[in-house]
């Protein structure tokens, strides 16, 4: 996790529920694609990355997901007569 151990409770679930954690695991991942996978093992570990592809991906469809539908029921909430 990118939170620091000493971080209050607050941070650490922003740290797990914002799409912006899975967004640039995936942009490190594509930067690294090219060197060797002990390289790319100890950064990721180093920097808390540990979800992979599949997980990052699936957790931002998901948020896209969720934010259209608030979306969807606030604009038909707002046009209720």
């Amino acid at each position: 996790m990118n939170a620091s151990s000493g971080a209050s409770w607050f941070v650490k679930i922003l740290s797990w529920i914002t799409p912006l954690k899975y967004t640039i695991e995936l942009f490190l991942r594509r930067m690294l694609k090219h060197y060797q996978q002990a390289i790319q093992d100890a950064i990721y570990e180093e920097l808390g990355y540990e979800f992979g592809v599949q997980t990052c991906v699936l957790a931002l469809v998901g948020f896209l997901v969720l934010m259209v539908a608030l979306g969807i029921f606030g604009v038909w909430r707002l046009a209720k007569p």
